[in-house]
């Protein structure tokens, strides 16, 4: 039963987290692809020239990514083009692309809530040169390709001596341009670690992560699940001994090997399925507190996978058929005379 409600619980945390990421992919997914590279790192910015001279690509908006240190904690950092602002389709809450210029920063709204920073205080950062001093210029809503806390433009970003080497590539095709994906493929040919994705390539990629964090949560709950498959063969077990002479009567009266099989085969299948059913209702109910809980942090999206959740109940079902072999077998090999004169 804890088993499965860890199980339940963490399918619909995974479940959830895939759906807010298609979510936000959709709502704020521009451009026609996505080039990155596919160890998440920051690779030569020729790439981007180089992908401006494919035919049929129209634009290429670069943006690059750093970390600094900030009130005693790190801060992720974008930067790209001011005026490519607009291409990205960056939501500002506050401020205008005209203000980010030099030694300026654009804030996510979380990040200006949560450090209490509006438009005109000073942000100091601790970068490889040293301590830099930013002027706030406006404020902006994250997305899914701009998730940094930090917006400045490429000009600052290298003023602070980070390297000039792209990120991100958003790459827009001209109108009516056709066979993209190959073009760009052909023109990436040499460089294996960059690939250019859509937005359902894009999607899947940043599902990634989530499906192997909850895989790797479930191999680790299948031993809690072998634990309680070992108590049950172990319940049913003493149960045998415990009811020898019942056994014994039972087999007197006219019950067959393979009844009285079928009944302590039912008997696990009943214990296992109502330990799953119990499991899977504390599953859902604590998964479901849990997503509304972080409901503010940006998983908005609350998913049940059903289809997990009757996988969940359709294994308990075998589980309980699996367990019951070892003791449905001993009970029936019993001898009757035996088992009838046992006290």
């Amino acid at each position: 039963m804890i088993g499965l409600t860890l199980a339940c619980t963490m399918a619909i945390v995974g479940a959830s987290a895939k759906a807010t990421v298609d979510k936000q992919i959709e709502d704020t997914f521009v451009g026609d692809f996505v080039v990155s590279s596919i160890f998440q790192g920051a690779f030569s910015s020729s790439i981007a020239n180089r992908l401006e001279g494919v035919d049929g690509v129209e634009d290429v908006v670069s943006q690059r990514f750093g970390f600094a240190e900030y009130d005693g904690g790190f801060a992720g950092i974008g930067a790209t083009d001011p005026d490519d602002l607009d291409r990205l389709d960056l939501t500002l809450a506050t401020g205008a692309p005209a203000d980010l210029t030099l030694d300026t920063v654009l804030l996510g709204t979380s990040f200006a809530r949560s450090n209490d920073l509006t438009i005109g205080d000073t942000v100091e950062l601790e970068v490889n040169t040293g301590t830099v001093e930013w002027t706030v210029a406006g404020t902006f809503e994250a997305s899914s390709l701009v998730s940094s806390g930090l917006l400045t433009s490429l000009e600052t970003f290298e003023k602070a001596g980070y390297p000039a080497q792209d990120y991100l590539l958003v790459v827009y095709d001209e109108p009516g341009a056709t066979g993209m994906q190959d073009k760009i493929d052909q023109a990436l040919a040499d460089q294996p670690i960059v690939t250019a994705k859509d937005q359902a390539a894009y999607a899947a990629e940043q599902r990634e992560p989530i499906d192997q964090f909850v895989l790797i949560i479930f191999a680790l709950l299948g031993l809690a699940l072998l634990i309680a498959v070992l108590g049950i063969v172990n319940t049913l077990a003493l149960s045998v001994i415990e009811r020898t002479r019942e056994v014994g009567l039972l087999r007197a009266i006219g019950v067959s090997r393979g009844q009285l099989r079928a009944m302590i085969t039912l008997e696990s299948v009943v214990i296992s399925s109502l330990g799953a059913i119990l499991g899977v209702l504390l599953g859902i109910g604590f998964g479901l507190a849990l997503m509304t809980a972080v409901r503010d942090e940006g998983l908005d999206v609350i998913r049940v996978p059903f289809d997990q959740v009757a996988v969940f109940l359709l294994l308990s079902v075998v589980i309980g058929m699996l367990a019951a072999i070892l003791p449905a077998r001993r009970a029936a090999r019993l001898d009757v005379l035996d088992t009838i004169s046992t006290e």
